[in-house]
């Protein structure tokens, strides 16, 4: 049995959650000695797609009329895709009958999480569905002082500068607007977004949000390596402010104080947009 990982627009994805889930996927075919190929002229039994486009609805209706079998990995919804671009929440009901019709071109469905899993459900799409988490490569988070060293000198942090950070693209459903109004109540606390989008194409809420946003922000954009690794083994605080998925992440063992913090971004989220 061969797989076939339909990997077009992986370069153009590469920093996005989708992008690392290809990674992903060929690191696991790999270390579980499942024969796989990315070439869409080889032979193949199944066929794994991560994407909504055009290509990837055609590379599925192909499979289909040659007999073979396909896996589509459901990383989209339309609750999602609302609040992230100009004229998305306009957008979301056509995107949301297109992806339904891209999905149930599968025989079977992969979808990150139980949430989502129970959304697509809610569609109504009759395949079955299947939750599977993207996964972390677990080694690179091991304790290494090197790491630690360099995210501290890369921002010029002392020891004991408490850190509250968030990965994401600048989506308004990601919450970046709490993420600033949070960073306004606790000046002390210095503020790191990892991640980017272009300007013009993020909602206005956003945009006014990064232009006013407080001194204790820093947005250095997308990195990786040993600064974002060690950023992750040294963290006081992670926080996602998510629109549809809240959730806060604590170490209280490094920060006594995380009380304060705690109140204030859980006031955001019962009292947010």
């Amino acid at each position: 049995m061969r797989i076939l990982l339909y990997q077009k627009g992986e370069k153009a994805l590469s920093k996005s959650g989708i992008g690392r889930a290809m990674k992903h996927q060929i690191r696991a075919l790999t270390e579980a000695g499942v024969d796989f190929t990315t070439n869409e002229k080889d032979y193949y039994d199944i066929v794994h797609i991560n994407t909504v486009d055009f290509g990837a609805r055609s590379m599925a209706n192909k499979a289909r009329r040659e007999g073979k079998k396909v896996v589509y990995h459901a990383h989209s919804t339309e609750e999602d895709f609302r609040n992230s671009f100009i004229f998305s929440n306009q957008l979301s009901p056509l995107f949301k009958k297109h992806i339904i019709s891209s999905y149930e071109l599968g025989d079977y469905i992969l979808t990150p999480t139980p949430y989502s899993k129970r959304i697509l459900e809610g569609y109504g799409i009759t395949k079955p569905i299947f939750d599977v988490s993207n996964g972390i490569d677990l080694n690179k988070f091991q304790p290494d002082s090197r790491k630690i060293k360099a995210f501290r000198e890369f921002f010029n942090l002392s020891d004991t500068q408490k850190v509250v950070i968030s990965v994401g693209l600048y989506f308004e459903r990601k919450g970046l607007p709490d993420f600033m109004e949070v960073a306004k109540e606790l000046p002390e606390v210095t503020f790191i977004w990892f991640g980017h989008t272009p300007l013009a194409s993020v909602t206005s809420k956003v945009r006014d949000a990064i232009k006013n946003k407080p001194d204790n922000v820093i947005l250095p954009g997308y990195i990786k390596g040993d600064v974002i690794e060690g950023l992750m083994l040294l963290q006081t605080f992670s926080s996602s402010l998510h629109m549809k998925k809240p959730k806060v992440l604590l170490c209280l063992k490094h920060w006594p104080q995380n009380a304060k913090l705690l109140s204030v971004i859980s006031a955001s989220m019962i009292h947010g947009s």
